[in-house]
């Protein structure tokens, strides 16, 4: 099962990423910068039914029957959920994301990512780039392979991203 998300880069969109893996499923990366028009679209032809967002974000979004977990608000709810860490089923050739295409062409088209695909490719850029521990600026929409080469080998590797995000009042 596909579950959408979209979401400002920010910690709650890393947590909501893995809430997705760690429930098995493959997670739709939608950039909420784009036009209304095509995060429906999107989201229509991908068939989710579950979107992660932020509610200023679902106005516009849904088109069609879709439960809607927001992260800002939905934390009670969530709180009554197992605690355990759940057992993976997860194969290499189960899908981990799927990206659309920029629409060149006219349409944009999704492309359907597998775990071993993603890892095949953190190890190969981590190779040519000779930086197993290096931490990069996340300044790209996670809606992109770009984005994800950024996320994933923090998260798979154990390191720490730095985060270029917007400064808000006096945080550190």
């Amino acid at each position: 099962m596909l579950v959408a998300i979209c979401v400002q880069r920010s910690l709650e969109m890393v947590v909501g990423l893995l809430g997705i893996l760690k429930a098995d499923r493959a997670y739709v990366s939608l950039d909420p910068a784009f036009p209304k028009q095509r995060l429906a679209a999107m989201l229509e032809d991908s068939q989710v039914r579950v979107l992660v967002t932020s509610s200023h974000l679902v106005d516009g979004l849904l088109t069609r029957q879709t439960d809607v977990v927001c992260l800002e608000t939905d934390w009670e709810t969530i709180a009554h959920e197992s605690e355990e860490n759940p057992v993976s089923v997860v194969r290499a050739e189960h899908l981990v994301y799927v990206i659309y295409t920029s629409g060149s062409t006219g349409t944009p088209k999704k492309v359907a990512i597998e775990h071993r695909q993603l890892l095949n490719y953190l190890h190969s850029i981590q190779q040519i780039l000779n930086v197993p521990n290096a931490s990069f600026a996340t300044v790209s929409t996670f809606a992109a392979d770009l984005g994800n080469t950024v996320i994933c080998p923090a998260l798979c590797g154990g390191w720490v991203p730095a985060y270029h995000l917007p400064r808000q009042g006096n945080r550190s």
